[in-house]
């Protein structure tokens, strides 16, 4: 249980490190809260900086999470339902970083470093391609990220992942609907092509 409770608060640590507005601040010298939806994230960063920088925010908000959450799986072999507690700590803490008020980001990067920690490249790899697909074909964003998350599931069922995998997945799910809770009473809807396909569909 000291084990647990050490990783837990190592990764809410990690977690709690908002790389996106130290670049913003101390690199761009801006204000991220005024660009965008105000969100320390890569999208964010991405609009002030550049791509360079949203792909940088990326790397380090994946690795905060994947780093305590690896070692505690490979190093002290807490390959249970432990992990899980563990890996969802570094989202927990960029979406309410102690370091910053409290105030932070959805946390999508840090749920995909979870991931990384746990399945290293074969869960963040479904997860990306499954974001392209809804990301082409939904208009709402938060939508695109409930529908990946869901898919993702479903890859899970159908490899036979093992528990833990699902308990992460189950924590991962939870944090994401409450991250997201003020966009997702928005309908999904739908791109324009996505509407032509289905009229040629029942021409």
């Amino acid at each position: 249980m000291l084990g647990l409770l050490l990783f837990m608060a190592i990764g809410y640590l990690s977690g709690s490190v908002l790389y996106a507005r130290l670049i913003a601040t101390h690199v761009l010298k801006i204000d991220l809260a005024t660009v965008g939806d105000g969100n320390p994230g890569t999208s964010n960063v991405g609009k002030a900086g550049g791509p360079g920088w949203a792909v940088a925010v990326f790397v380090m908000d994946v690795l905060k999470a994947a780093i305590p959450t690896y070692i505690a799986y490979v190093g002290f072999g807490l390959n249970d339902w432990r992990l899980p507690f563990i890996a969802i700590m570094p989202a927990i803490g960029h979406a309410y970083p102690i370091f910053f008020g409290f105030k932070g980001g959805k946390g999508i990067a840090a749920i995909a470093g979870g991931w990384v920690g746990i399945a290293l490249w074969e869960i963040i790899t479904v997860g990306g391609l499954m974001l392209g697909l809804w990301y082409v074909s939904v208009r709402e964003s938060a939508w695109v990220t409930m529908f990946m998350s869901l898919s993702v599931g479903l890859y899970l069922v159908l490899v036979r992942a093992p528990q833990f995998w699902f308990g992460y997945w189950v924590l991962g799910m939870i944090f994401l609907v409450w991250t997201h809770r003020r966009e997702l009473p928005n309908p999904p809807g739908v791109q324009p092509w996505v509407v032509r396909v289905a009229q040629l569909w029942h021409r």
